[in-house]
């Protein structure tokens, strides 16, 4: 049989503590396994996006759209309520003092992720004295000032991930990842194992229960399996 990787495994234990978490408390089997399973689900979850085999770079491209969205935005709302005429005098100077800020703390539109990242650290230092002149303007989901928190939130985002890369992943990050899939992979295989003694112990128990808890599991490792036909040829 296929080795599960961690992605697989991760996937597994969602599916086994949402989806089929009443079918697992049906035995007792299930019941008792129930919260080593989501305490590996957990402990899977805090690992590296590296370690899981997701696409950290999908990652960060699509943190980067939302970042980039949620700039666009800030910066048009203010600038439609520094033109607009029926902007109060004193709203205006606020506004105009939080851009002036912004406009020096920000790269340019185009910059690289490392730059976005790096102006997010400035930015999160500069955030109090630009609260006043944001809070000023109500928009959805609070005001201005909730935007550029957000914004900022995407930034951290993009250096958190930029630093979770694969070749940045230490060696003790690679050890831990490596021990815990082992940890799932033996305790799915007690689990299946000893549902299976309590199965046959108990007949009133649905038959087809070890079938609806883990053909998910088995279709992503036959999945993985290398298939026995060759590869056909690339055509140029």
């Amino acid at each position: 049989m296929a080795q599960a990787t961690l992605d697989i495994l991760s996937l597994v234990l969602e599916r086994l503590t949402t989806t089929h978490k009443a079918d697992l408390q049906l035995t007792k089997t299930g019941s008792v396994y129930l919260t080593a399973l989501e305490e590996k689900r957990a402990a899977l979850s805090s690992l590296p996006p590296g370690l899981l085999g997701m696409p950290v770079a999908q990652e960060l491209k699509g943190t980067d759209e939302l970042h980039d969205a949620l700039r666009l935005a800030l910066e048009l709302n203010i600038r439609s309520h520094l033109e607009c005429p029926l902007t109060p005098e004193h709203t205006r100077k606020l506004l105009q003092e939080g851009a002036d800020k912004l406009e020096a703390l920000l790269p340019g539109k185009r910059a690289s992720y490392p730059a976005e990242a790096a102006a997010a650290k400035r930015l999160r230092e500069a955030q109090p004295s630009l609260q006043p002149a944001l809070e000023q303007i109500p928009v959805a989901g609070g005001t201005l000032a909730d935007w550029l928190d957000a914004m900022i939130e995407q930034g951290e985002r993009l250096d958190a991930l930029l630093s979770t890369r694969g070749d940045t992943l230490s060696t003790s990050d690679r050890a831990q990842a490596a021990a815990l899939r082992g940890e799932i992979a033996g305790l799915l295989s007690r689990l299946r194992a000893a549902l299976r003694d309590e199965l046959a112990f108990d007949p009133s128990l649905p038959q087809d229960l070890e079938k609806r808890l883990f053909a998910y599991y088995d279709s992503l490792l036959a999945a993985r399996r290398p298939s026995s036909k060759p590869a056909a040829p690339v055509e140029s």
